[in-house]
C-alpha cells in the first residue's frame, strides 16, 4: 500500500512531462522522414553505412527532440537532477537485470527451441561485428551502440512514450505497453523477452529517480557489456 502511494506520486512527476499531440506528431514525422529517406540510398549489405546512417539520423532526432522538448514542451526529461547515486546503484540493479534473465531465460529459450522450433541467435547487428576488421570502425560501432542508441532510445521510450502513456493509465499497464513497443521494434524475436525485462526495469528506474540520465546509464552499460562479451567470445 505505501509503496503504491509512492510511486504513484512518482508517477505523477513523470506524467506532467507528457508532450501535446502536436509535439508527437511533428516529432513522427520527422522520424518516418529520416528513416524512410535514408532508406533509398544506404546499402544494407554495408554494416559501416549503416552505422553512420543510423549515427547520423539518431543525433538529428536527439537533437530534435530536445529542442522539441525545452521550446514547445518547456521540459527536461529530469536531466538536469544529476545525483552521484545514480551511477553508484547502476552496476548493482545491473547485476538485478542479470539475475532476472537468469530464472527467466532458460524457460524462454526451451519455449522457442522446443516448442515454436526457432533458432536462436545474435541480433544481426551484433553478427555483423564478425565483418568489422578497421579499429576506426570498431570505435563507430561501439560508440553507436553504447552512447547514441541509449540516448536516442531512452528519449523516445521512457521519455516521451511512458509519460505519454502515463497520462492515460496506470503506471504498471504503462510500462507493460511502452516495453512491448520497445521490445518489437528491435525487430529480434528470441530476443522480445530479455528486452521486455530490460525496459521494465529502465521504466522503473526513471519513474523512482525521475531522472532519465539513470535510464541512460543502465541502458549504456547492458549494451557496453554485451557489445564486449560478444567481442571476447569471438
Amino acid at each position: 500500500m505505501i509503496i503504491n502511494s509512492i510511486l504513484n506520486l512518482l508517477t505523477n512527476e513523470i506524467e506532467n512531462r507528457c508532450w501535446s499531440n502536436k509535439s508527437l506528431s511533428l516529432l513522427l514525422i520527422l522520424i518516418i522522414f529520416s528513416f524512410g529517406s535514408s532508406s533509398l540510398f544506404i546499402n544494407y549489405n554495408n554494416i559501416i553505412e549503416q552505422l553512420i546512417s543510423f549515427s547520423i539520423i539518431c543525433t538529428f532526432l536527439i537533437i530534435s527532440i530536445f529542442i522539441i522538448n525545452l521550446k514547445i514542451e518547456f521540459s527536461s526529461f529530469g536531466l538536469l537532477k544529476i545525483k552521484i547515486s545514480y551511477f553508484l546503484w547502476i552496476p548493482a540493479i545491473y547485476i538485478l537485470v542479470l539475475i532476472l534473465f537468469a530464472l527467466i531465460l532458460p524457460i524462454w529459450e526451451l519455449v522457442l527451441t522446443k516448442f515454436l522450433g526457432i533458432e536462436i541467435k545474435p541480433q544481426e547487428i551484433l553478427l555483423e561485428l564478425n565483418n568489422i576488421d578497421k579499429p576506426l570502425h570498431l570505435t563507430l560501432f561501439i560508440f553507436t551502440s553504447v552512447i547514441i542508441a541509449p540516448i536516442y532510445e531512452e528519449l523516445l521510450f521512457r521519455g516521451i512514450i511512458l509519460p505519454k502513456l502515463l497520462n492515460r493509465f496506470g503506471h504498471i499497464k504503462s510500462i507493460m505497453i511502452s516495453s512491448i513497443i520497445f521490445s518489437i521494434l528491435h525487430f529480434h524475436f528470441p530476443a522480445l523477452l530479455p528486452l521486455f525485462i530490460l525496459s521494465v526495469v529502465l521504466s522503473y528506474l526513471y519513474l523512482i529517480t525521475g531522472s532519465l540520465w539513470s535510464s541512460i546509464f543502465l541502458h549504456a552499460l547492458f549494451n557496453g557489456v554485451t557489445v564486449a562479451i560478444f567481442l571476447f567470445i569471438n
